[in-house]
């Protein structure tokens, strides 16, 4: 199974995203986030296969959030 986290602060979006993937049995969206610091967290804890980030986050771009990611990795 393919582990998801989305990374995605405005919540219809974020919802639309879920429902979307929610569509394949193989696919598990393991947590989300509206914030960069708040997905960071959920991606250390969750260890997932794939991290869906938007560009524009509230608190960091998501350009710094993947760095971030790239970096503990």
């Amino acid at each position: 199974m393919l582990k998801i986290v989305i990374v995605e602060p405005e919540i219809f979006t974020l919802l639309g995203i879920k429902a979307a993937i929610s569509q394949f049995p193989d696919i598990e969206v393991t947590g989300d986030a509206t914030c960069g610091k708040i997905g960071f967290q959920l991606i250390e804890q969750t260890n997932p296969d794939v991290v869906l980030v938007d560009l524009l986050l509230p608190d960091m771009s998501g350009l710094e959030l993947t760095r971030s990611i790239k970096r503990k990795t």
